[in-house]
């Protein structure tokens, strides 16, 4: 019984290799996609650009708390003013219109404004970097593609994703000089 399951486990495995074996002649090589993106001509650049419409945005946030903080503290001072008012006994009080003081609701409305405006821009900032990564990535494949097409390699895998190659078979350099050619 065992010598049955043992036959019949390698003749799976023989059929497996055979239905997963890329055709002969085919030659397969590798490329470190980490290292092609890092010197691609345009990822210095669009994170360059990233980091300036970032820069601006925040400064726009923390322009908007600023302001905020400022009315938060001239409403303290109108709630200080006012305890102090009516202890006087004078009849104006925090309640009064036009006194700038704010209720809990007005800075909760304020801060969630704030809070709201902070996500949008990291979202808008976070898609801003997937385009741009997107369109280096299509400009990766193209290049692998022409320096595969050029080479005849059936299949280029990423380096990541390979246990062990022989390193006659990375063809990153070639792909990162075929990208800086253009």
């Amino acid at each position: 019984m065992v010598k049955l399951s043992l036959l019949a486990m390698l003749a799976v495995s023989f059929f497996c290799a055979q239905a997963f074996a890329a055709p002969r002649g085919s030659v397969v090589v590798f490329a470190d996609m980490d290292a092609i993106f890092e010197a691609h001509p345009q990822t210095q650049t669009s994170r360059e650009s990233l980091r300036a419409k970032a820069q601006t945005r925040k400064e726009a946030i923390e322009l908007k708390i600023a302001r905020l903080e400022r009315r938060l503290a001239e409403g303290d001072s109108a709630d200080e003013t006012a305890a102090v008012s009516a202890r006087r006994g004078s009849r104006r009080g925090a309640g009064s219109s036009g006194d700038g003081a704010y209720t809990d609701e007005s800075i909760y409305g304020l801060k969630t404004q704030i809070a709201q405006k902070s996500a949008s821009v990291r979202a808008e900032i976070q898609e801003m970097e997937s385009r741009a990564s997107r369109e280096i990535l299509t400009d990766i494949e193209a290049a692998i593609r022409r320096v595969a097409t050029a080479n005849n390699y059936s299949i280029v895998l990423d380096r990541n994703q390979v246990v062990y190659a022989d390193s006659s078979l990375d063809i990153t350099d070639t792909v990162i000089r075929n990208l800086s050619a253009r």
